[in-house]
């Protein structure tokens, strides 16, 4: 399992969710180029979130445990913005769009083929993802960094909502949780996602869970009791 981790986080998602002891499969966490930074701080200008530069240490990562090792399965995990991020990397492999920021970190369409079926025999966690950073203006009010911020995923054709419907043709198996109420995203979006994301995975599964499991930040036990019934039977 490959974690994303969120906004202002870091690779140690992956640590949090070995040691609830509930996951057997091997962990493999990273961090995206903006990790830690500190808002208000960092000059958002500089950001790569909304942005294929966001996804290529994840692409390389995938490459090179997986792709590069033969594997032929991988599950996925994403909290928040790390759940706006694994949408996007599934729509870019999807698409033609990236190719050229692909090739230079050596992956090819052959491996954008086998990287994609590879997802489609794993399981897609999408843990409170990010849909919009318009969402969350109406719900926090704006601030310069949530608008350039929100600007760079528009400019790049990467906006998490919208990337949904660049996942047609696909198989997924995908567990999307929701809280409820969440108290750093709001759920303003939330039926629009879910209507979307069955859409375009009209060929697979989407299971949505929606709970009060200790808000937006809390340890979601709902998604690991599912996770582990989907990997008794696919087992």
């Amino acid at each position: 399992m490959v974690c994303f981790h969120g906004y202002g986080a870091d690779y140690q998602i992956g640590k949090i969710i070995k040691s609830s002891g509930l996951i057997g499969a091997t962990i493999i966490s990273f961090n995206f180029p903006d990790y830690g930074r500190i808002q208000n701080v960092t000059d958002p200008n500089m950001a790569t979130f909304g942005s294929i530069q966001e996804l290529l240490p994840a692409f390389y990562v995938l490459k090179t445990c997986f792709l590069d090792k033969g594997l032929d399965a991988v599950d996925l995990y994403g909290f928040s913005a790390g759940g706006g991020a694994i949408i996007n990397l599934i729509a870019v492999l999807n698409t033609p769009m990236y190719d050229a920021e692909l090739e230079k970190i050596g992956m090819t369409d052959a491996d954008k083929k086998k990287l994609l079926n590879a997802i489609q025999n794993g399981i897609v966690i999408l843990d409170v993802p990010l849909k919009s950073i318009e969402e969350l203006i109406a719900f926090r009010g704006s601030a310069p960094e949530l608008e350039i911020i929100g600007k760079n995923y528009r400019n790049n054709h990467l906006r998490p909502i919208d990337s949904l419907d660049l996942l047609k043709g696909l198989s997924l198996n995908v567990i999307l949780y929701f809280e409820s109420p969440d108290e750093v995203l709001s759920n303003r979006e939330d039926s629009n996602y879910i209507a979307k994301l069955r859409a375009a995975n009209s060929l697979g599964n989407t299971s949505v869970l929606i709970n009060s499991a200790g808000g937006h930040m809390g340890f979601h036990m709902p998604i690991w009791q599912l996770y582990s019934q989907m990997v008794r039977k696919r087992t």
